[in-house]
């Protein structure tokens, strides 16, 4: 009878597994002291984690780069820890602000890596960033993954310059027309329509009241106006950018002031 009770007495209680875990009768908890790595790419041995452990940049047109995306690398632990590398691979590229040794990450200060992805065909791709450092735990990866498609937007700009003939100081002269169109495979969304020079875009450019970007094969319009400030030739020019493309598209502008 005391042996039944000593063993229900023994069963009660918590017991330390060997691999370090403990389990609770009434929660089934398990938890890793042995700093196991974990499927997220984190090891609960590590001072340094990261905000995210799994990075999808989705669809993108074959031979384009997407927008960044950005992992942020915390130091919770109470010492510096020095990153030693930092590295990616597959059609993924990586810049980054972290600390190089000697230099070294202080305790509770962050350092940002910013991602982007260059599909080199039509496939899914998939890829690792490693970062390594000189604490418990290292390295940390992160999953990277996106796909290559074929077209994509593509926007032409028509005529590629605007010549707008001599025209009195300070007076707007007669509007000229910029064609805008989406040639590619899916719709576009212009980020950003810019002006330089004594040249100014009008409130009826069609272009800039897009709410929902623009359609594949459809158009819009930006109309420009020179007003001169000085004598002479006066050059500008109208640059778009969109929503997958960093590199604007541009319409070169040219005028001559006169009294």
């Amino acid at each position: 009878m005391m042996a039944t009770k000593a063993s229900l007495r023994s069963s009660s209680r918590p017991r330390l597994c060997r691999l370090g875990c403990f389990v609770l009768p009434a929660l089934l908890v398990v938890v890793f002291a042995c700093g196991s790595e974990v499927a997220s790419g984190q090891s609960y041995r590590s001072p340094i984690i990261l905000s995210s452990y799994a990075v999808s940049f989705g669809d993108m047109q074959a031979g384009k780069v997407t927008p960044p995306q950005t992992v942020t690398v915390f130091n919770t632990g109470a010492s510096p820890v020095h990153v030693t590398s930092i590295s990616v691979n597959g059609d993924f590229a990586q810049t980054n602000n972290c600390p190089s040794p000697p230099d070294s990450l202080a305790p509770n200060d962050v350092c940002d890596v910013q991602l982007v992805f260059k599909p080199s065909a039509t496939q899914t791709f998939s890829g690792t960033l490693t970062i390594a450092h000189d604490a418990a735990g290292s390295p940390l990866t992160v999953r990277l993954s996106g796909t290559g498609m074929l077209g994509g937007p593509e926007v032409a700009m028509s005529p590629s310059t605007l010549s707008f003939p001599e025209q009195k100081l300070g007076i707007a002269s007669a509007p000229q027309e910029i064609t805008v169109s989406n040639m590619g495979t899916r719709t576009v969304v212009l980020t950003n329509i810019g002006i330089k020079g004594d040249f100014t875009i009008m409130p009826n450019s069609t272009c800039e009241s897009l709410n929902q970007g623009l359609p594949v094969n459809a158009s819009c319009t930006i109309v420009v106006t020179f007003s001169p400030l000085q004598l002479g030739k006066s050059e500008g020019q109208v640059s778009i950018t969109n929503n997958e493309d960093d590199k604007p598209e541009t319409v070169q502008l040219s005028g001559i002031g006169s009294q």
